[in-house]
């Protein structure tokens, strides 16, 4: 789960609704994620937003137009502690990641 805020306390003046944009490229030419909310935060689902750089913005959203953000650059750590293989899934390619770990020297 991974919550984001507009960075606001109070709505923007006169904003119908937030779309929270979530990308792996700094221009969102590719990969975007849509969310939308009426509040100033929003969670979103687990495995919605996969490990790695990504980055967001938001757009105050109304009859006249969009008004956004700035862009801002997050790091995503892995949110679900059993998904060692980094994917946003829970499958058995996670458990044979586990079991690797222990034939490795990675922790020594």
């Amino acid at each position: 789960m991974a919550k984001f805020t507009t960075g606001r306390r109070t709505p923007a003046a006169e904003a119908d609704e937030y779309l929270v944009q979530v990308s792996t490229t700094e221009d969102f030419s590719a990969d975007v994620r849509d969310y939308v909310t009426a509040d100033t935060s929003i969670v979103l689902p687990n495995g919605s937003v996969n490990t790695g750089t990504r980055y967001v913005r938001v757009l105050a959203r109304n009859t006249n137009g969009d008004t956004a953000s700035n862009t801002i650059a997050i790091r995503v750590i892995n949110p679900c502690r059993i998904d060692f293989n980094g994917d946003g899934n829970k499958t058995t390619l996670d458990l044979i990641e586990f079991i690797n770990g222990f034939r490795g020297s990675a922790c020594q």
